[in-house]
């Protein structure tokens, strides 16, 4: 069963990236939503909570920013300095992804 504080703060997260990335960029809700071509408000809308966040949203926001989806994934989870889980190296093995290099 999923936890959802977990996810809760794992959305809070992602949505505090997303705002930072935005300021740092210069970019207002109202450029991203002509972008994005939406609504006006629709972006206040979900960073206010009104309506919860969704992965949709997360890959139309992040690319209307100008980033690419991997460079916002890297960000926001850099490579952990640990071995990967038994899971991750049987869909690496299978889908032959190779580990990152710098981890030692």
């Amino acid at each position: 069963m999923l936890e959802h504080a977990r996810w809760s703060r794992e959305s809070e997260r992602i949505l505090g990236l997303i705002r930072a990335f935005q300021r740092v960029l210069g970019v207002t809700n109202r450029e991203l939503e002509e972008r994005l071509g939406l609504s006006t408000s629709y972006l206040s809308r979900v960073f206010n909570r009104k309506i919860a966040l969704r992965y949709d949203h997360v890959l139309a926001i992040v690319t209307g920013l100008g980033l690419r989806l991997d460079e916002f994934f890297r960000s926001a989870y850099p490579p952990a300095d640990r071995e990967p889980s038994e899971a991750a190296r049987k869909i690496h093995s299978v889908f032959a992804i190779e580990e990152p290099e710098d981890r030692a």
